[in-house]
Formats: C-alpha cells, sequence, structure tokens
C-alpha cells in the first residue's frame, strides 16, 4: 500500500510543534527565575509533581472508571456528562493536590510569592514537553518512514501481531498527511490557555498553603480547575462541535482564573512570615551559630 508523502507544510507542522514543546517551557522558567532571583529547584518540583500525580497517580483511578470491561466504567463511558465531570474533576483533584503537597512538604521553608509561579511553570510546564514531545517525536518518526517508503513494512509486521493496532498506524499516517501550521496553532492556543490555569491554581494553592484561614483556596482550586476541563470534555463528547469555539470558550474562562490569581497575587505580601515553630528552630539555629 502506498502512503500519502508528507509534504513540507505538514513537517513544517511537526517542527513548530517540537519547537515549542521544547523551547518554550524551558526559556519560559530560565527568564522567569533569572529575573526574580526565584529557585529553578522549584520548577524542577513542579514538574516533578505534575509527573508524580497526574501522569502516574491519576491513571490509578482511571485505569478502573474508564475501563469497559467492568459495569463501572460501562456506565461512565456510555453517559457524557458523567464521562466528562469525572474525567475533569479528577484532573482537578490530582493535580491541585500536587500543588499543594509540594507546598506542604517539599518546600514548605519557601515562603516568597515568586515561589508559586515557578512551581507552576514548572508543572505546565511540563505538560506542554510531556504532550508536545512525545506526540512530536512520534510524529516526525513516522513522517520519516512514510516519506522514505517503509512505512508500508511496519504497518505489515504489525499487522502480523495485531491487526487493529495496524489500522491505527493507518489513521496515523492519515492523520499526520493532513497536518498544517494553523492546526499546531490551535493547539500552542490551547496550551497557552492551560498554562495560564497552572499558573493560576499555583498561585491559589500557594495563598491556601501559606496563610491562616485560607485553607478553602486549595478546594477552590479544585472546583476551577475541574469547571475549565469540563469544556474540553464538552468537545470531546460533541456538545461543542467547533474546535475554534470550544477554544475560545476555555480561553475566556482560563483568562478569568489567571486573572483572579494574578489580582490575588499583587495582594500577597512579598514574604510570608515564618509560623512560631520554624521560628524556634531558626532561633535554635542563630544560638548554635553563635557558640551559645
Amino acid at each position: 500500500m502506498e502512503y500519502e508523502v508528507i509534504s513540507s507544510q505538514a513537517m513544517a507542522a511537526i517542527y513548530m510543534m517540537l519547537g515549542f514543546g521544547l523551547f518554550v517551557p524551558l526559556i519560559a522558567a530560565i527568564v522567569w527565575t533569572k529575573v526574580k532571583k526565584d529557585k529553578f529547584t522549584t520548577v524542577l518540583l513542579g514538574a516533578a509533581g505534575f509527573a508524580a500525580f497526574a501522569i502516574v497517580l491519576e491513571a490509578i483511578p482511571k485505569a478502573l472508571i474508564f475501563n469497559t470491561s467492568n459495569s463501572l466504567g460501562r456506565y461512565v463511558m456510555s453517559h457524557n456528562w458523567t464521562y466528562i465531570i469525572i474525567g475533569a474533576l479528577l484532573a482537578g483533584l490530582f493535580e491541585e493536590t500536587a500543588r499543594f503537597f509540594v507546598y506542604k512538604v517539599m518546600i514548605k521553608s519557601r515562603k516568597n510569592k515568586e515561589t508559586a509561579v515557578s512551581y507552576g511553570l514548572g508543572h505546565g510546564g511540563l505538560e506542554i514537553m510531556y504532550l508536545f514531545l512525545s506526540g512530536g517525536v512520534t510524529y516526525l518518526l513516522y513522517a520519516i518512514l512514510i516519506n522514505s517508503g517503509s512505512f508500508g513494512d511496519v504497518v505489515a509486521q504489525t499487522a502480523a501481531l495485531d491487526a487493529n493496532a495496524a489500522e491505527e498506524l493507518k489513521m496515523v499516517a492519515s492523520t499526520i498527511a493532513g497536518f498544517k501550521p494553523s492546526d499546531m496553532m490551535v493547539s500552542i492556543w490551547e496550551r497557552i490557555s492551560a498554562m495560564m490555569v497552572h499558573i493560576g491554581c499555583s498561585i491559589i494553592v500557594f495563598k491556601g498553603a501559606r496563610e491562616n484561614g485560607k485553607l478553602w483556596m486549595y478546594p477552590l482550586a479544585i472546583l476551577l480547575h475541574t469547571a475549565v476541563d469540563c469544556i474540553a470534555g464538552m468537545y470531546q463528547t460533541g456538545y461543542i462541535t467547533d474546535v475554534y469555539v470550544c477554544e475560545a470558550i476555555i480561553f475566556a474562562a482560563s483568562l478569568m482564573v489567571f486573572a483572579f490569581a494574578v489580582f490575588i497575587y499583587i495582594k500577597m505580601p512579598a514574604s510570608y512570615d515564618l509560623d512560631e515553630d520554624e521560628k524556634e528552630e531558626k532561633r535554635l539555629e542563630d544560638i548554635k551559630k553563635l557558640g551559645m
């Protein structure tokens, strides 16, 4: 079987995907931490929080809830609104819990408000890398195989093992052939919206983790994250049929979350005071340094 040659336009879209996925998150994190003189390790811990909670831990309930081999999974997958709400809620719950856990356990001594943005850049930045680089590298390899005439052999070998997997490869080849730079701009637009939510929620949860009486801001972030993700779920299930309309709604919702968070950020003190236990620990350390 002959496959459509991947055009220079489609290759340009793939290179855009790889370039944005690799360089934009890194440059944003480096510039922010350099300008604000914040610790780059906070960015790395944000990335680790996403990897541990969103990629690894969130996959555990998803494997049960979205599995059609059991009655729960069949019910969820056959009821659109149940599917939308549960999927969005899982993302909100695990990702906002990642932020709260890192703030409270991993970096509890970091009190400066820049910490919140640094974490958000790491958390959202790794998501961009995870989606764009994994997809981009796969598409690039397939494109090279198609243009070299070797893709048919790969499909034939796959078909000998799994006919369904071979059909999926054929669909991927058709998808790649239809890539346009404008398609990638939509994906980049979607990632910008997602990054606004990540940074916004990182600020909201940071305030909840650092200020007495503000713990309610942690579940608020879960609800805000869930609400934005529900919009994407409505597109996936066909309630919204136009991708541009969907992305416009998501962008507007994300911008509102981000604007709310910026308002909070501006009102935050430059750094939160140490609590009583930390003050006592610091006092004892100072005494030891003086040799008393």
